[in-house]
């Protein structure tokens, strides 16, 4: 019997822990992505523009943007840019720090822009 009910302790204590991750993991839970979601599509577009050219790439126009996950507290977004794919996060901060990645740099490590396999 004590062995069951600590069993049962750890399932809960691991069932607890797993929801309140994946509670700290969804749109709701990251302001930074929740003031960003609100934004008509073309803030959106011109803060990814500014965004990508502050790295010293060239964006004139952005053609896609689909949202992937929020994960360890980042919102990863998928970009499209003058036929070249990055992908952007933003973190959850006071300031909403944003990171860029080319998709061609994420491929030399085996990572697939969801925008590539889209195409």
């Amino acid at each position: 019997m004590r062995f069951i009910t600590i069993a049962l302790l750890a399932l809960y204590s691991t069932l607890t822990l797993a929801a309140q991750q994946s509670s700290e993991n969804t749109p709701s839970s990251h302001k930074v992505q929740q003031i960003f979601l609100q934004m008509t599509a073309q803030q959106k577009r011109d803060a990814f523009i500014s965004t990508i050219t502050s790295t010293g790439n060239i964006c004139k126009q952005v053609t896609q943007m689909v949202f992937d996950k929020i994960k360890d507290n980042k919102a990863y977004w998928y970009v499209a840019c003058n036929k070249r794919h990055y992908e952007v996060y933003i973190r959850d901060d006071e300031t909403g720090t944003t990171h860029v990645t080319s998709c061609t740099a994420l491929n030399l490590i085996g990572r697939v822009c969801p925008l590539q396999e889209l195409e």
